[in-house]
């Protein structure tokens, strides 16, 4: 569904990215990994349009997206939840949902989003920025998934979350990717992302330096002592 080939980007004269490959399969769960300042952010901005790709190719369902507006990316199946939620804190929850949904010719189903975010359902009508940092993380996933993507993905998925509500996150994740949306979910914490993930990509200075099955990354030495602190 999404191939990304010999990618690289960054921010004017600053290189990030440096010939990155990815891909994310139908209905998958694809973790990208690593350190902060990796370049996992800039990756994902690439992808959805907000900035420019300086070299390789990015195709979804087999058409080209680069150089597309991030509004065209989102027509064409590709949503974006940013690091650090970014929702309207002065409006509430439903105006933040239904803002998910521009693309939509058929009008905001936010009843869909309230099945895989049933905690959501009594915040409606309160004002996003007043919620907890986890209520705010599921508004923000909502949110991206209104457009009904084919590819949902994630940045900074546990941010500042507890554990017990970063697993209730990743159990509803496990649901949209049943119902059929991929997943590509970028985070810090290696073990949460690849428990959840079928495959995963390390990424360190703006190289992708690992990549295979989950199993495989989590039993790597390098992957153990690296990122989870295991010799």
């Amino acid at each position: 569904m999404l191939e990304v080939t010999g990618l690289s980007a960054g921010y004017g004269q600053v290189e990030v990215l440096w010939d990155v490959d990815l891909n994310v399969g139908d209905g998958e769960i694809v973790a990208l990994v690593g350190s902060n300042g990796a370049g996992k952010t800039t990756l994902l901005r690439a992808v959805s349009g907000l900035i420019g790709a300086s070299g390789g190719e990015l195709r979804f369902d087999g058409d080209s997206i680069a150089g597309l507006a991030p509004e065209r990316v989102v027509g064409r199946g590709v949503a974006h939840v940013p690091e650090g939620r970014r929702l309207f804190p002065g409006l509430t929850v439903e105006e933040n949902l239904k803002a998910g949904a521009f693309a939509q010719r058929n009008g905001a189903d936010v009843e869909h989003a309230l099945e895989l975010f049933p905690h959501l359902r009594d915040r409606l009508s309160q004002v996003a920025g007043s919620m907890s940092g986890g209520e705010q993380q599921m508004c923000a996933i909502a949110r991206g998934l209104m457009s009904r993507p084919k590819l949902l993905m994630i940045d900074e998925l546990s941010l500042g979350l507890a554990p017990k509500l970063v697993e209730e996150i990743l159990e509803r994740l496990g649901k949209v990717a049943r119902l059929g949306t991929a997943l590509l979910i970028v985070e810090q914490d290696v073990d949460a992302a690849l428990r959840i993930a079928s495959r995963g990509y390390v990424l360190e200075t703006g190289r992708i330096v690992s990549s295979g099955k989950s199993a495989e990354l989590l039993d790597d030495p390098r992957v153990r002592e690296a990122y989870l602190g295991i010799e």
